[in-house]
């Protein structure tokens, strides 16, 4: 972006639609018996991509939190400003390069194609925050 433009689509829309592009491609992989009728299949496949998008949204926030970090995630170099609003937050807090969106959308992709990514790496976070409570009880207060 160029001195004071900004996106006119928020890159949490991309974040979604990278996330339902992955679970719509991973659709056919799963396993269906014939039994559920064409609104069945319709209400399923809108569900899981919902599904997908919000688990990539989630994901977004891990990354913009600084919460996982490394040369396979995407970096946020504004990430650490002071608050301002939801508005400025949403705005204003994006990758720090080409290459970080691209991870991000990639990471976006993976949301939503493997089902489990998400929520196993929330449950692998909530661990690791009761072993850090548990070796730091002064960090509880």
């Amino acid at each position: 972006m160029n001195g004071g433009e900004t996106e006119s689509v928020p890159i949490s829309v991309f974040v979604g639609l990278a996330a339902i592009v992955g679970s719509a491609v991973n659709q056919p992989f799963r396993t269906d018996d014939g039994s559920m009728g064409y609104a069945s299949q319709a209400l399923y496949f809108a569900w899981k991509c919902s599904v997908a998008a919000a688990f990539a949204l989630v994901l977004y926030l891990v990354f913009m939190g600084g919460i996982i970090s490394g040369g396979l995630f995407p970096e946020f170099p504004n990430r650490t400003e002071g608050y301002n609003g939801i508005r400025c937050f949403v705005l204003n807090v994006n990758p720090g390069t080409n290459a970080d969106f691209a991870k991000l959308l990639a990471w976006s992709f993976v949301a939503g194609f493997s089902e489990k990514f998400v929520p196993n790496l929330i449950a692998k976070l909530e661990g690791q925050s009761r072993a850090y409570a548990k070796d730091n009880p002064s960090a509880e207060e």
